[in-house]
C-alpha cells in the first residue's frame, strides 16, 4: 500500500500542486492514518509533520484532491470546558 501511495503522489501531485518534497505527503498520510476516527487537529498534525499550520492545510487540501481523503464534520454533541 505505501508503494502505491507513493507512486500517486510522485505522479499526481505535479497535476496539482507545486510541492518540493512528495516526503511530507506521505508523512501526513501515515499520521492521518494513525488518526483514523478522531477529530482532525491540522495543529496536532503540523507540529508532528514539523511543518507550519498552512503548511499542513495546504496539504490537506491536496490529498483531498488527489481523491487520498475525505475530510467530513464532526457530529453528535460536543461539549466544551467553558460551557459555550
Amino acid at each position: 500500500m505505501h508503494q502505491h501511495l507513493q507512486s500517486i503522489i510522485e505522479r499526481d501531485i505535479r497535476d496539482v500542486a507545486q510541492v518540493k518534497d512528495g516526503a511530507d505527503l506521505l508523512g501526513l498520510m501515515t499520521l492521518l492514518a494513525e488518526r483514523t476516527a478522531t477529530l482532525l487537529n491540522v495543529s496536532e498534525l503540523a507540529t508532528s509533520l514539523g511543518r507550519a499550520r498552512q503548511t499542513a492545510e495546504n496539504h490537506l487540501a491536496i490529498l483531498e484532491k488527489l481523491f487520498l481523503i475525505r475530510r467530513l464534520p464532526a457530529w453528535g454533541i460536543i461539549t466544551r470546558p467553558n460551557g459555550r
